[in-house]
């Protein structure tokens, strides 16, 4: 009896177990099987959101980095290098010593320059003293030949007069009217001896002044020589003094040393620079354009740079200029690209590439390029249609004929045929067709 009563109770047991753990089991067994249906029909694809954004149609350019500003810094008088303060690398600063060479050869030229401005200031002196020496002698002249001028106009005057009145004296004193001293006076002054003498004594006097002009201008011409001697000798003096200034070299900008042609003690000339800095806090790069591209370009637009020992590194760069004319040998358009270096990581002579947006669209609908089917002339896109809610819900696709304008990067412009919003796929487009049911897994749009 109990053995019988210990198999019910067992029984029992067995009966619960199996009320509970059976609809467990035939749901997973159910769900496999639907699993395993559905993983017959539908399609896996990764799907995104169309979406309205910005694309641009890149060219590629190839130039080589160059310093912005280079100055070549050249001796004008040849002489020995006395001090080199610079080497090859060395960043300097606007006004810091360069190199300087030796002056013996221009102080003496000082020296030399100094006693001519001494020696031309005492001609120059000296000259002055003769013509004011000269001026009052011409006064004294001037005095004297008025004088005898004066003179001489009496005198003819006088002789004019015992001409007309000799004969009328001599009735005189043959009537006994006038005395012999009158007669003999108006024969004095009817004569050409005092006349004579008179014109002499002005011709002297005009001489004598022209010889005093003469001085005068004597002395002028000798200030003028002593001037002019002046004004070389502080000339020479001047040039000497600012050529030995010259002797001591700065740096006429901030930048970096990149070459160095001389040595100490040893002759610079102005035949090489002595000493080459360049400024790269901004650096250029120097490429062409065709034809087809020049007028895509525009001044002041930027553009990105990639250069292989940086990569990773996101340069940017603006276009500052674009020559109107052509190369005569290449035929192309010269372009000049400016990129600022405050840290100096972009060297000159490095290689560049540089990307160009020669067509841009703002706020178009773009979609991966992936998701653009092209068959027999035609372009479309999968868009996602879905049916139903939770767990009954479906997928399918539809085609959707698109145009499609430009295409860079990956990404494809969509001109017509769809709108922002719509699902479209973008991975397995190749495993499906019209109508086909989907099992759709959202991706990223970029």
């Amino acid at each position: 009896m109990k053995k019988t009563g210990k198999i019910i109770i067992g029984l029992a047991a067995l009966a619960l177990v199996a009320a509970v753990v059976y609809p467990r089991v035939m749901e997973g067994i159910r769900t496999r099987n639907m699993a395993s249906v559905e993983g017959e029909k539908k399609v896996a694809v990764e799907t995104v959101l169309v979406e309205q954004g910005s694309i641009a149609t890149t060219v590629e350019l190839i130039g080589t980095i160059a310093a912005d500003k280079t100055v070549n810094v050249i001796p004008t008088i040849p002489a020995k290098v006395s001090k080199l303060q610079v080497k090859v690398g060395d960043e300097v600063e606007a006004g810091d010593p360069l190199f300087s060479l030796y002056t013996d050869d221009l102080d003496t030229q000082i020296t030399q320059a100094g006693i001519g401005i001494s020696s031309a200031a005492a001609s120059r002196e000296q000259a002055q003293v003769a013509l004011k020496n000269a001026q009052a002698s011409v006064e004294s002249a001037r005095l004297a030949y008025e004088l005898a001028l004066s003179n001489y106009r009496m005198g003819v005057e006088k002789y004019e007069n015992g001409q007309a009145n000799l004969a009328r004296y001599r009735t005189l004193y043959e009537e006994g009217i006038i005395s012999k001293a009158d007669l003999e006076q108006m024969e004095l002054n009817a004569s050409t001896e005092t006349l004579v003498l008179l014109e002499k004594q002005l011709a002297q006097a005009e001489q004598g002044m022209k010889q005093a002009n003469i001085a005068v201008e004597n002395a002028q011409a000798t200030i003028k020589q002593a001037d002019a001697g002046y004004r070389q000798a502080t000339t020479s003096y001047s040039s000497a003094q600012d050529n030995r200034g010259d002797m001591f070299f700065t740096a006429p900008i901030r930048g970096f040393v990149v070459s160095v042609g001389i040595e100490e003690e040893q002759l610079a000339t102005n035949a090489q620079p002595a000493v080459v800095l360049a400024d790269i806090d901004k650096v250029v790069i120097r490429t062409e354009v065709s034809e087809s591209l020049v007028n895509k370009v525009a001044q002041g637009q930027q553009v990105q740079i990639r250069i292989a020992s940086l990569e990773g590194e996101e340069i940017f760069g603006t276009v500052t200029t674009i020559n109107p004319v052509a190369d005569s040998r290449t035929l192309l358009f010269p372009v000049t690209i400016e990129i600022l270096n405050q840290d100096h990581k972009v060297k000159p002579g490095m290689f560049a590439t540089v990307l160009v947006d020669t067509e841009k669209r703002e706020d178009t609908l773009v979609v991966p390029a992936q998701s653009v089917v092209q068959r027999n002339q035609e372009s479309y896109v999968f868009v996602v249609e879905r049916t139903g809610e939770g767990g009954e819900e479906t997928a399918t696709v539809r085609k959707a004929v698109v145009a499609t304008g430009l295409a860079q990067g990956g990404k494809v412009e969509i001109l017509s045929g769809l709108e922002a919003g719509l699902e479209i796929v973008v991975k397995g487009v190749g495993l499906i067709d019209e109508d086909t049911l989907i099992d759709p897994v959202r991706g990223d749009a970029s």
